[in-house]
């Protein structure tokens, strides 16, 4: 970080954005990271991102636009985001996509699925959701489904999402 001076580790492309790591916080990347790696190899991803499409995102996607429709370059930040499923729907609209998740394999994926989709604007990193690698004020809208309940401290991510939120954010 040209900021702070800290050096981060980059691991197959990624950025691996997180101060400490913990072992606590180096099991759930393995975990998180062997199940997503078995996604990944065998395909499943695929299967998954279908039954998201069909079951999932048209209810999210109706929820979400009563608050915020996407417009060019806003920018859209799925915190716990694996495969970015969602960010696919949002990046097709013109969004800048970035995601944020504690698995390497995961973010594999995503990246995969969005070059497949033809969106370049993205950014994919490897981050802790409770102190997030970006600067205060820079993102549209920050979306986690599924993702805080895995958390202790709930708080500390709801904080951390306000943030980094532009005022008058969703």
């Amino acid at each position: 970080c040209l900021q702070c001076k800290r050096a981060y580790k980059d691991i197959d492309g990624f950025p691996v954005l997180i101060p400490d790591l913990t072992e606590d916080m180096q099991l759930t990347m393995q975990k998180w990271d062997e199940l997503y790696a078995h996604k990944f190899k065998t395909g499943e991803y695929k299967t998954d991102m279908l039954d998201y499409q069909k079951n999932h995102q048209p209810n999210i996607v109706d929820q979400v636009g009563e608050y915020w429709q996407p417009k060019k370059d806003n920018v859209y930040l799925e915190i716990g985001c694996g495969p970015s499923y969602l960010g696919l729907y949002y990046g097709k609209k013109g969004a800048i996509v970035v995601g944020i998740d504690i698995s390497i394999s995961a973010l594999k994926i995503a990246s995969k699925l969005a070059k497949q989709h033809g969106i370049k604007k993205t950014l994919f990193v490897c981050g802790d959701i409770t102190q997030m690698p970006f600067a205060t004020s820079k993102f549209d809208i920050v979306y986690g489904g599924g993702v805080i309940e895995h958390f202790r401290d709930t708080q500390a991510v709801v904080s951390e999402s306000y943030r980094i939120l532009k005022p008058n954010g969703v």
